[in-house]
C-alpha cells in the first residue's frame, strides 16, 4: 500500500550537525526538535557563541528537511523534483512573496529562549544571559524544544491565513 504524502511528511525524520559536529538535531513529528551537544560542549560554550550555532545549525536542518521534501515528492510523482513550480497566476506570486516575509516565533516556557525565522531563512536565536549556567543541559534541551515547536507552530498558522486570504485566486 503507497502512502500518501502527508503520512510520509509525518514519518520524515531528518538529522543535521554543525560542521564541527558539537551539536547535533534531529527533526521529526512534522514540529518535534531533539537536541543534542558533545560531551562537555554545553558547559564550555557562552550564550553568543550557542545563539550563533544554533542559528546556523537551524539553517542546515531546515535545508536537510526541504531535501527530504522533495526526495518524498519526486517519489510520489516519479520524477526529479527539486523545487517548487513556478507560479501561474498573480495570486501565486503574491502567495510566495508574502511567505517569504513571514517572520515566524517561538519560545521557550520558561522566557529564556527565543526563536524567529524570516522565510525560513533567516534564523536568529536569543539566549538569555546566564540561562547556561541556570538550566542544566536536558532543561536547556527541552527548553529549544518547546520554543522551536512554537515557532513551527506559528509558521503553519500563518501560512494557513495567508492561503485563506487569498484563496480561491490562487487557483
Amino acid at each position: 500500500m503507497t502512502m500518501r504524502l502527508g503520512e510520509r511528511i509525518d514519518m520524515m525524520v531528518v538529522t543535521a550537525s554543525t560542521p564541527d559536529r558539537s551539536i547535533s538535531a534531529e527533526l521529526f513529528d512534522r514540529d518535534q526538535v531533539v537536541l543534542r551537544f558533545e560531551p562537555g560542549y554545553y558547559r564550555r560554550v557562552d550564550e553568543h557563541a550557542l545563539e550563533n550555532q544554533l542559528a546556523a545549525l537551524a539553517r542546515i536542518l531546515w535545508a536537510h528537511r526541504m531535501r527530504e521534501y522533495y526526495a518524498i515528492l519526486s517519489d510520489l510523482a516519479d520524477t526529479q523534483i527539486t523545487g517548487e513550480p513556478m507560479p501561474r497566476n498573480e495570486a501565486q506570486v503574491e502567495f510566495l512573496e508574502r511567505r517569504d516575509d513571514i517572520t515566524a516565533r517561538g519560545v521557550s516556557g520558561d522566557g529564556r529562549i527565543s526563536i524567529s525565522v524570516t522565510g525560513m531563512q533567516q534564523w536568529k536565536v536569543h539566549i538569555q544571559e546566564g540561562t547556561l549556567h541556570r538550566l542544566p543541559e536536558s532543561g536547556f534541551t527541552q527548553a529549544v524544544r518547546e520554543a522551536v515547536k512554537q515557532l513551527l507552530d506559528d509558521q503553519m498558522r500563518q501560512i494557513t491565513v495567508l492561503k485563506l486570504e487569498l484563496g480561491e485566486r490562487m487557483g
